[in-house]
Protein backbone atom coordinates (compact mmCIF):
# COMPACT_ATOMS: atom_id res chain seq x y z
CA UNK A 1 0.00 0.00 0.00
CA UNK A 2 1.23 3.34 -1.02
CA UNK A 3 1.96 5.58 2.16
CA UNK A 4 0.36 8.99 1.81
CA UNK A 5 2.54 12.01 0.88
CA UNK A 6 3.91 14.15 3.66
CA UNK A 7 6.10 17.24 3.52
CA UNK A 8 7.99 18.83 6.48
CA UNK A 9 7.06 22.87 6.14
CA UNK A 10 10.10 24.74 8.10
CA UNK A 11 8.88 27.95 9.41
CA UNK A 12 5.15 28.28 11.69
CA UNK A 13 5.34 32.03 12.27
CA UNK A 14 2.17 33.94 11.26
CA UNK A 15 3.16 34.69 7.73
CA UNK A 16 3.37 30.55 7.15
CA UNK A 17 -0.11 30.04 8.34
CA UNK A 18 -1.31 30.37 4.52
CA UNK A 19 1.52 27.63 3.19
CA UNK A 20 0.63 25.52 5.78
CA UNK A 21 -3.26 25.48 4.57
CA UNK A 22 -2.22 25.31 1.37
CA UNK A 23 0.17 22.29 1.95
CA UNK A 24 -2.64 20.78 3.39
CA UNK A 25 -5.29 21.71 0.79
CA UNK A 26 -2.47 20.31 -1.38
CA UNK A 27 -3.26 16.80 0.07
CA UNK A 28 -0.01 16.79 1.93
CA UNK A 29 0.66 15.98 5.74
CA UNK A 30 2.21 18.69 6.98
CA UNK A 31 4.90 18.80 9.95
CA UNK A 32 5.56 22.18 10.85
CA UNK A 33 8.81 22.81 12.65
CA UNK A 34 9.79 26.13 14.47
CA UNK A 35 12.59 27.09 16.73
CA UNK A 36 9.46 28.88 18.41
CA UNK A 37 7.42 26.36 20.64
CA UNK A 38 4.43 29.08 20.45
CA UNK A 39 4.97 29.68 16.69
CA UNK A 40 0.81 30.33 15.39
CA UNK A 41 1.53 27.57 12.58
CA UNK A 42 1.77 24.85 15.60
CA UNK A 43 -2.24 25.29 15.89
CA UNK A 44 -2.85 24.70 11.81
CA UNK A 45 -0.06 21.59 11.70
CA UNK A 46 -0.87 18.11 11.43
CA UNK A 47 2.13 17.68 13.61
CA UNK A 48 4.16 20.57 15.10
CA UNK A 49 7.65 19.80 16.29
CA UNK A 50 9.61 22.61 18.25
CA UNK A 51 12.87 22.42 16.09
CA UNK A 52 15.38 25.17 14.50
CA UNK A 53 14.99 25.56 10.32
CA UNK A 54 18.59 25.12 10.15
CA UNK A 55 19.03 22.60 13.06
CA UNK A 56 20.26 19.67 10.29
CA UNK A 57 20.89 16.68 12.31
CA UNK A 58 17.01 17.62 14.62
CA UNK A 59 15.35 17.69 11.00
CA UNK A 60 17.01 14.63 10.03
CA UNK A 61 15.52 12.43 12.44
CA UNK A 62 12.03 13.83 12.20
CA UNK A 63 12.22 13.23 8.61
CA UNK A 64 13.36 9.02 9.71
CA UNK A 65 10.01 9.19 12.06
CA UNK A 66 7.83 10.66 9.04
CA UNK A 67 8.61 7.95 6.72
CA UNK A 68 8.20 5.32 8.92
CA UNK A 69 4.11 6.14 8.04
CA UNK A 70 4.53 9.02 5.17
CA UNK A 71 6.20 9.30 2.12
CA UNK A 72 8.26 12.35 2.61
CA UNK A 73 8.27 14.21 -0.71
CA UNK A 74 9.81 17.59 0.28
CA UNK A 75 10.85 20.24 3.38
CA UNK A 76 9.74 23.42 2.18
CA UNK A 77 11.85 26.49 3.36
CA UNK A 78 10.69 30.53 3.24
CA UNK A 79 14.18 31.57 4.42
CA UNK A 80 17.90 31.56 3.27
CA UNK A 81 18.96 30.28 6.52
CA UNK A 82 17.45 26.71 5.74
CA UNK A 83 17.91 26.50 2.28
CA UNK A 84 21.64 24.20 2.92
CA UNK A 85 19.96 22.06 5.48
CA UNK A 86 17.12 21.50 3.18
CA UNK A 87 19.47 20.07 0.47
CA UNK A 88 21.15 18.14 2.73
CA UNK A 89 17.87 16.38 3.80
CA UNK A 90 17.10 16.07 0.29
CA UNK A 91 20.77 14.09 -0.53
CA UNK A 92 20.46 12.16 2.50
CA UNK A 93 17.06 11.06 2.30
CA UNK A 94 17.56 10.86 -1.59
CA UNK A 95 14.45 12.85 -2.70
CA UNK A 96 14.56 14.50 -5.75
CA UNK A 97 15.74 18.17 -5.38
CA UNK A 98 18.65 20.70 -6.44
CA UNK A 99 21.64 19.24 -5.92
CA UNK A 100 23.85 21.31 -2.37
CA UNK A 101 26.99 22.35 -4.32
CA UNK A 102 24.46 23.84 -6.95
CA UNK A 103 22.31 25.80 -3.58
CA UNK A 104 25.94 26.18 -2.30
CA UNK A 105 27.26 28.25 -5.03
CA UNK A 106 23.89 30.17 -5.39
CA UNK A 107 23.81 31.43 -1.46
CA UNK A 108 27.51 32.20 -2.29
CA UNK A 109 26.84 36.04 -3.54
CA UNK A 110 30.83 35.79 -5.09
CA UNK A 111 30.79 32.48 -6.08
CA UNK A 112 27.18 32.92 -8.58
CA UNK A 113 28.49 36.44 -9.86
CA UNK A 114 31.61 34.65 -11.09
CA UNK A 115 29.79 32.24 -12.82
CA UNK A 116 27.09 34.27 -14.54
CA UNK A 117 30.37 36.86 -15.14
CA UNK A 118 31.85 33.85 -17.45
CA UNK A 119 28.61 32.54 -18.72
CA UNK A 120 27.55 36.30 -20.17
CA UNK A 121 24.49 36.85 -17.90
CA UNK A 122 24.39 40.41 -16.74
CA UNK A 123 24.99 41.66 -13.33
CA UNK A 124 26.79 44.91 -11.64
CA UNK A 125 30.30 44.46 -11.09
CA UNK A 126 31.73 43.05 -8.06
CA UNK A 127 35.01 42.19 -5.92
CA UNK A 128 34.86 39.68 -2.71
CA UNK A 129 36.94 41.26 0.32
CA UNK A 130 38.60 40.00 3.50
CA UNK A 131 40.35 43.07 4.80
CA UNK A 132 39.71 47.35 5.04
CA UNK A 133 42.54 47.21 2.39
CA UNK A 134 40.86 45.47 0.22
CA UNK A 135 37.85 47.04 0.64
CA UNK A 136 39.38 50.48 -0.05
CA UNK A 137 40.97 49.05 -2.94
CA UNK A 138 37.52 47.44 -4.35
CA UNK A 139 35.74 50.63 -3.90
CA UNK A 140 38.48 52.64 -6.08
CA UNK A 141 38.92 49.87 -8.93
CA UNK A 142 34.45 49.87 -8.77
CA UNK A 143 34.32 53.43 -8.84
CA UNK A 144 31.55 54.83 -6.05
CA UNK A 145 28.58 54.75 -5.16
CA UNK A 146 28.67 51.15 -3.98
CA UNK A 147 26.88 48.53 -2.13
CA UNK A 148 28.29 46.43 0.90
CA UNK A 149 26.91 43.41 1.80
CA UNK A 150 27.95 39.84 3.53
CA UNK A 151 28.30 36.95 1.98
CA UNK A 152 26.09 34.74 4.05
CA UNK A 153 23.53 37.09 5.31
CA UNK A 154 19.81 38.07 4.13
CA UNK A 155 16.96 40.31 5.03
CA UNK A 156 19.07 43.44 4.72
CA UNK A 157 21.28 42.60 7.50
CA UNK A 158 24.84 44.40 7.07
CA UNK A 159 24.51 46.26 3.98
CA UNK A 160 25.62 49.53 3.19
CA UNK A 161 25.47 52.27 0.11
CA UNK A 162 28.82 54.23 0.05
CA UNK A 163 29.30 57.18 -1.58
CA UNK A 164 32.44 58.38 0.16
CA UNK A 165 35.44 57.52 0.84
CA UNK A 166 35.00 58.37 4.07
CA UNK A 167 31.99 55.56 4.39
CA UNK A 168 34.38 52.78 3.40
CA UNK A 169 35.78 51.40 6.47
CA UNK A 170 32.42 52.07 8.62
CA UNK A 171 30.34 50.32 5.85
CA UNK A 172 33.41 46.85 5.62
CA UNK A 173 32.84 46.99 9.56
CA UNK A 174 28.90 46.32 9.82
CA UNK A 175 29.35 44.03 6.81
CA UNK A 176 32.55 42.50 8.97
CA UNK A 177 29.96 41.96 11.95
CA UNK A 178 27.77 39.20 10.20
CA UNK A 179 31.04 37.10 9.70
CA UNK A 180 32.69 36.18 6.51
CA UNK A 181 34.09 37.74 3.62
CA UNK A 182 32.07 41.47 2.22
CA UNK A 183 30.96 41.69 -0.97
CA UNK A 184 31.07 45.10 -2.79
CA UNK A 185 29.33 46.09 -5.88
CA UNK A 186 28.98 48.79 -8.06
CA UNK A 187 25.47 50.57 -7.30
CA UNK A 188 23.62 50.96 -10.19
CA UNK A 189 20.59 53.73 -10.27
CA UNK A 190 17.56 51.87 -11.84
CA UNK A 191 14.14 50.47 -10.77
CA UNK A 192 14.28 46.92 -8.48
CA UNK A 193 12.41 43.79 -8.77
CA UNK A 194 11.37 40.73 -6.92
CA UNK A 195 10.73 38.13 -9.92
CA UNK A 196 9.60 34.21 -8.79
CA UNK A 197 9.67 31.53 -11.11
CA UNK A 198 9.14 27.24 -10.53
CA UNK A 199 10.99 24.66 -12.85
CA UNK A 200 8.63 21.60 -13.35
CA UNK A 201 9.92 19.05 -15.65
CA UNK A 202 13.36 21.16 -16.53
CA UNK A 203 10.42 23.88 -17.99
CA UNK A 204 10.54 27.41 -16.65
CA UNK A 205 6.93 28.63 -15.44
CA UNK A 206 6.65 32.29 -14.56
CA UNK A 207 5.58 33.29 -11.21
CA UNK A 208 5.33 36.36 -10.72
CA UNK A 209 7.65 40.05 -10.81
CA UNK A 210 6.97 42.74 -7.43
CA UNK A 211 8.73 46.21 -7.86
CA UNK A 212 10.24 47.65 -4.76
CA UNK A 213 11.03 51.04 -3.35
CA UNK A 214 13.90 50.98 -1.29
CA UNK A 215 15.40 53.75 1.66
CA UNK A 216 19.05 53.13 2.95
CA UNK A 217 18.93 49.77 1.94
CA UNK A 218 15.93 48.64 3.24
CA UNK A 219 12.66 47.74 1.30
CA UNK A 220 9.94 50.18 1.97
CA UNK A 221 7.31 49.04 -0.29
CA UNK A 222 6.51 46.24 -2.41
CA UNK A 223 3.81 46.28 -6.05
CA UNK A 224 2.82 43.70 -7.51
CA UNK A 225 2.49 43.01 -10.26
CA UNK A 226 5.21 45.05 -11.33
CA UNK A 227 3.94 47.77 -13.73
CA UNK A 228 6.17 46.62 -16.98
CA UNK A 229 5.90 46.09 -20.64
CA UNK A 230 5.35 42.55 -21.89
CA UNK A 231 8.85 42.92 -23.37
CA UNK A 232 10.56 44.14 -20.07
CA UNK A 233 8.83 41.51 -18.27
CA UNK A 234 9.79 38.69 -20.61
CA UNK A 235 13.52 40.05 -20.41
CA UNK A 236 13.12 39.96 -16.63
CA UNK A 237 12.11 36.18 -16.44
CA UNK A 238 14.64 35.17 -18.72
CA UNK A 239 17.36 36.75 -16.77
CA UNK A 240 16.16 34.67 -13.46
CA UNK A 241 15.86 31.40 -15.41
CA UNK A 242 19.38 31.35 -17.19
CA UNK A 243 20.43 33.12 -14.10
CA UNK A 244 19.43 29.78 -12.37
CA UNK A 245 20.24 27.44 -14.93
CA UNK A 246 24.38 28.62 -15.06
CA UNK A 247 24.03 27.52 -11.41
CA UNK A 248 22.36 24.06 -12.13
CA UNK A 249 19.22 24.76 -10.65
CA UNK A 250 16.54 23.57 -13.23
CA UNK A 251 13.87 22.21 -10.42
CA UNK A 252 11.69 23.69 -7.91
CA UNK A 253 11.23 27.48 -6.92
CA UNK A 254 13.64 29.81 -7.50
CA UNK A 255 13.48 33.74 -7.16
CA UNK A 256 15.78 36.65 -8.14
CA UNK A 257 16.52 40.67 -7.46
CA UNK A 258 16.78 42.07 -10.12
CA UNK A 259 17.43 45.70 -11.28
CA UNK A 260 16.77 47.38 -14.14
CA UNK A 261 18.60 50.29 -15.76
CA UNK A 262 16.99 51.94 -18.71
CA UNK A 263 15.92 48.81 -20.81
CA UNK A 264 18.70 46.38 -19.65
CA UNK A 265 17.91 43.87 -16.27
CA UNK A 266 20.86 42.75 -14.50
CA UNK A 267 20.32 40.28 -11.77
CA UNK A 268 21.92 40.52 -8.13
CA UNK A 269 21.06 37.73 -6.74
CA UNK A 270 19.06 34.58 -6.53
CA UNK A 271 17.93 31.91 -4.32
CA UNK A 272 16.37 28.54 -4.66
CA UNK A 273 13.29 29.44 -3.00
CA UNK A 274 10.16 31.75 -3.24
CA UNK A 275 9.91 35.49 -2.22
CA UNK A 276 9.14 36.51 1.16
CA UNK A 277 5.26 35.15 2.56
CA UNK A 278 4.37 38.78 2.88
CA UNK A 279 4.98 39.04 -1.03
CA UNK A 280 4.06 35.06 -1.91
CA UNK A 281 1.06 34.33 0.25
CA UNK A 282 -0.73 37.85 1.11
CA UNK A 283 -0.52 40.13 -1.93
CA UNK A 284 0.32 37.95 -5.37
CA UNK A 285 -2.58 36.11 -4.67
CA UNK A 286 -5.04 39.06 -3.83
CA UNK A 287 -3.38 40.94 -6.99
CA UNK A 288 -3.55 38.21 -9.55
CA UNK A 289 -4.96 35.35 -8.13
CA UNK A 290 -1.27 33.37 -9.37
CA UNK A 291 -0.24 31.03 -6.62
CA UNK A 292 2.67 29.11 -6.78
CA UNK A 293 3.61 27.69 -3.33
CA UNK A 294 -0.17 25.96 -3.97
CA UNK A 295 1.14 25.18 -7.59
CA UNK A 296 4.50 23.65 -5.97
CA UNK A 297 2.56 21.82 -3.52
CA UNK A 298 0.38 20.46 -6.34
CA UNK A 299 3.21 18.94 -8.14
CA UNK A 300 4.34 17.40 -5.11
CA UNK A 301 1.09 15.79 -4.30
CA UNK A 302 0.37 14.52 -7.80
CA UNK A 303 -2.30 16.52 -8.11
CA UNK A 304 -3.92 17.12 -11.39
CA UNK A 305 -2.94 20.10 -13.23
CA UNK A 306 -1.62 21.97 -10.43
CA UNK A 307 0.23 24.59 -12.43
CA UNK A 308 -3.69 25.85 -13.06
CA UNK A 309 -2.70 27.61 -9.87
CA UNK A 310 -0.33 30.07 -11.91
CA UNK A 311 -2.91 31.13 -14.30
CA UNK A 312 -3.98 35.04 -13.63
CA UNK A 313 -7.72 35.23 -12.67
CA UNK A 314 -7.94 39.08 -12.24
CA UNK A 315 -5.71 41.83 -12.42
CA UNK A 316 -5.54 44.69 -9.82
CA UNK A 317 -2.42 45.85 -7.70
CA UNK A 318 -1.90 44.80 -4.58
CA UNK A 319 1.09 45.44 -2.26
CA UNK A 320 2.62 46.48 1.38
CA UNK A 321 4.48 48.74 3.28
CA UNK A 322 6.71 47.71 6.42
CA UNK A 323 6.20 49.73 9.23
CA UNK A 324 9.29 50.23 11.00
CA UNK A 325 10.04 51.99 14.79
CA UNK A 326 12.81 53.96 16.28
CA UNK A 327 13.72 51.48 18.93
CA UNK A 328 12.63 51.75 22.55
CA UNK A 329 9.50 50.16 24.47
CA UNK A 330 6.67 50.46 22.51
CA UNK A 331 3.43 52.26 24.53
CA UNK A 332 0.93 52.34 22.42
CA UNK A 333 -0.17 52.70 18.17
CA UNK A 334 -2.66 55.37 17.98
CA UNK A 335 -4.94 55.56 14.98
CA UNK A 336 -4.78 51.85 13.91
CA UNK A 337 -8.78 51.28 13.52
CA UNK A 338 -9.10 54.78 11.33
CA UNK A 339 -6.12 53.40 9.32
CA UNK A 340 -7.83 50.26 8.71
CA UNK A 341 -10.76 51.85 7.59
CA UNK A 342 -9.74 53.57 4.54
CA UNK A 343 -10.70 51.87 1.54
CA UNK A 344 -8.19 49.50 0.10
CA UNK A 345 -6.61 48.54 3.00
CA UNK A 346 -7.14 44.66 3.14
CA UNK A 347 -5.33 44.26 6.77
CA UNK A 348 -2.55 45.59 8.84
CA UNK A 349 -0.68 43.02 10.91
CA UNK A 350 1.58 43.90 13.59
CA UNK A 351 4.23 42.19 14.86
CA UNK A 352 4.61 44.05 18.31
CA UNK A 353 2.32 44.63 21.50
CA UNK A 354 2.48 46.88 23.91
CA UNK A 355 4.60 46.72 26.28
CA UNK A 356 7.29 44.95 23.35
CA UNK A 357 11.06 46.25 23.56
CA UNK A 358 12.11 47.45 20.15
CA UNK A 359 16.14 47.09 18.81
CA UNK A 360 17.33 49.15 15.85
CA UNK A 361 19.78 47.21 14.07
CA UNK A 362 19.02 49.20 10.38
CA UNK A 363 17.76 45.53 8.50
CA UNK A 364 14.59 44.01 8.27
CA UNK A 365 14.42 43.16 12.10
CA UNK A 366 13.45 46.63 12.85
CA UNK A 367 10.15 45.53 10.80
CA UNK A 368 7.32 46.48 13.83
CA UNK A 369 4.24 45.48 11.22
CA UNK A 370 3.41 45.46 7.64
CA UNK A 371 0.19 47.07 5.30
CA UNK A 372 -1.79 45.46 2.81
CA UNK A 373 -3.89 47.22 0.26
CA UNK A 374 -4.88 46.49 -3.04
CA UNK A 375 -6.40 49.41 -5.58
CA UNK A 376 -6.84 49.59 -9.72
CA UNK A 377 -3.37 51.36 -10.19
CA UNK A 378 -0.08 52.08 -8.93
CA UNK A 379 -0.92 55.38 -8.40
CA UNK A 380 -3.88 54.99 -6.00
CA UNK A 381 -2.12 51.89 -3.83
CA UNK A 382 0.33 54.27 -3.11
CA UNK A 383 -2.11 56.75 -1.82
CA UNK A 384 -3.80 54.25 0.41
CA UNK A 385 -0.44 53.66 1.84
CA UNK A 386 -0.09 57.38 2.55
CA UNK A 387 -3.32 57.62 4.02
CA UNK A 388 -3.07 54.74 6.38
CA UNK A 389 0.47 55.76 7.22
CA UNK A 390 -0.71 59.49 8.22
CA UNK A 391 -3.24 58.14 10.26
CA UNK A 392 -0.80 55.34 12.97
CA UNK A 393 1.48 56.82 14.98
CA UNK A 394 3.63 54.78 17.40
CA UNK A 395 4.40 55.93 20.87
CA UNK A 396 7.59 54.94 22.75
Amino acid sequence: MRKPPAIIHIGGGYFQVASIRWAQEAGLYTVVTDRNPSAPGAAYADHFVPIAGDDTEALLHLAADICKHYSLVDIWCHADFCLMPRARLIETLGLPGIPSGAVADALNKDRAKLIWQERGIATPLSQITASENEAQSAVHDIGLPVIMKPIGASGSMGISRVEQDAEIITAYRKARSFGGSVLIEAFLAGREFGVNGIFCEDKFHACGISERQTKSCLITEIVVPAPLPQHLEHAIYGLLEDASRSLGITQGCVKGDCILVGERPLIIEMAPRLHGNPTMSHTLPLATGMNPIRAWFGTLSDEEDPLRHLAVGQWRYAGYRPLFCEGGVVQTIEGLDQAKAIPGITSIELLIQPGHMVSCHGDNRDIIGYIFAVADDPGALREIFDNAQAQMRTLI
